[in-house]
């Protein structure tokens, strides 16, 4: 067990420029795994672009936003919950719900994700089938 200096291993995170074509074999090179806690992994990552919507059926997700600022849309039942975060915010995105990022230049994010059964999609609603 050691302990890690998050704010230097950011510092060194190369920047992944999201966009509709990127695979992801190329967006997990860009991540910066840390560990894995309770069937979760817990990772860095320094973005520009959004997002693919995406969902984790098997728990929640946990943003915290170490620099920059991100506009996150969660589509939740009742309609989307579109919200801002900028660094020192933490989001706990619901177990289940599709969201997606879009920074506004961009973000340095660490998150705790499950491991197991996410899922993404490029479509406009991927709650819409077809």
């Amino acid at each position: 067990m050691t302990a890690l200096k998050v704010s230097e291993i950011a510092k060194a995170l190369p920047l992944l420029q999201v966009t509709p074509d990127i695979g992801e074999d190329e967006a997990m090179e860009a991540i910066t795994v840390l560990g894995l806690c309770n069937g979760s992994l817990i990772g860095l990552v320094r973005f520009s672009g959004q997002t693919a919507w995406e969902r984790h059926p098997a728990g929640d997700e946990f943003l915290h936003i170490l620099a920059g600022k991100t506009h996150i849309t969660v589509l939740a039942e009742g309609g989307p919950m579109r919200f801002t975060a900028e660094a020192g915010s933490a989001v706990v995105v619901p177990r289940g719900l599709w969201h997606s990022q879009c920074p506004d230049s961009e973000v340095t994010t660490m998150f705790i994700t499950p491991a197991a059964g996410s899922e993404r999609s490029m479509k406009k609603d991927p709650r819409v089938a077809g």
